[in-house]
């Protein structure tokens, strides 16, 4: 019926101010307790580490990134505690890494919409401050006559230190070094096409939705199937039989629209007050035994031939569908239009 729009902006932040100042804007939750403290780390290893990109005439320039955003729009009225959950299982379905990795979040509400904004970092921080003992990074040769480091392939080059091999200072003590970010970041986000990176994440928070909100919150309203007796005759059993295959039908569709207003994003107040009046108009002709469409009387009960109780059901199916058919135009593909433009 409706497709589901799902809203995804991503960006990165190329300074320590950018990092700090999202902070500063509304109340941020994290998968650290001490997220303050590392961020502090983290940004202050990117500023002793971070490349010096410089802008070269009719060449692209490059900014170092100090942290990644994501901000995604979320159904509405969801409570605290489902936002929470929303947030920190749409990051570990992204990427798995971020069990370990340092995220933050906040909560936007933007006009009707209702968002949750991410800020990442792709290397690890370490919880406690770790001791790492300096090592070669390669092997080390030394020209025997100059005392000075030279390529293997000087004539008598000579291997003083192999890779992975501690460094010592003049007196031979073993270096080392505080640490408090991993030295290694996690290609976390590399993509060779940027449209379908994008469209990856918005399955992602479709599959969230899907999995989690349903289960949640959203109670699927439908009509109830109508009883078939022991003591009922064998045409009256098809007859009721006809009724229910209508009556499921037609909570297949009700069940197609629920979704689609509360996964898509649709579940405003106004909306949800004219489904339910939809519904209830819905259920108040389902069990009637004469239908009234204007001038003319149809009748459902079960005192009639089994051909005309057939037509008859299928003419209150129509009217049903029709029902369904002018609520979608009213209020489901607004939606849709303002989404697109």
């Amino acid at each position: 019926m409706i497709t589901y729009n799902e809203y995804i902006e991503y960006r990165t932040l190329s300074s320590r101010e950018e990092v700090f100042d999202w902070l500063r804007k509304r109340e941020t939750f994290s998968n650290s307790k001490h997220y303050a403290k590392q961020i502090v780390a983290l940004v202050e290893y990117k500023d002793n580490n971070a490349y010096d990109y410089k802008k070269k005439e009719n060449k692209r320039s490059y900014s170092p990134i100090y942290a990644h955003t994501f901000k995604i729009m979320i159904p509405q009225n969801l409570n605290n505690s489902i936002k929470h959950d929303f947030a920190n299982k749409f990051i570990v379905n992204f990427d798995i890494r971020f069990k370990k990795n340092l995220y933050c979040y906040r909560f936007i509400k933007d006009g009707t919409g209702e968002y949750i904004e991410f800020m990442m970092f792709t290397r690890y921080s370490f919880k406690r401050k770790m001791t790492k003992t300096i090592k070669y990074n390669s092997n080390y040769y030394q020209d025997p006559v100059r005392k000075r480091r030279c390529k293997k392939s000087l004539p008598g080059a000579v291997l003083l230190h192999k890779k992975g091999e501690p460094k010592t200072d003049n007196n031979g003590k073993i270096i080392k070094e505080i640490i408090t970010v991993a030295s290694k970041e996690d290609r976390i986000f590399k993509f060779t096409s940027f449209k379908k990176w994008t469209d990856s994440l918005k399955k992602i928070i479709a599959y969230v939705k899907m999995t989690m909100i349903t289960k949640i919150y959203l109670k699927i309203k439908k009509l109830s199937l109508i009883t078939i007796d022991k003591q009922d005759s064998v045409l009256s059993m098809q007859k009721k039989i006809i009724k229910n295959q209508m009556l499921i039908r037609i909570n297949k569709q009700l069940s197609e629209l629920q979704n689609s207003i509360y996964l898509g994003y649709m579940n405003d107040k106004q909306t949800i007050k004219c489904f339910n009046s939809l519904l209830y108009k819905i259920n108040s002709i389902a069990y009637k035994t004469t239908l009234l469409l204007g001038k003319i009387s149809i009748y459902l009960g079960l005192k009639q031939s089994f051909a005309n109780y057939r037509i008859n059901i299928q003419e209150l199916e129509d009217y049903i569908y029709s029902l369904i058919e002018d609520f979608c135009s009213e209020n489901i593909k607004p939606y849709a239009i303002s989404f697109l433009q």
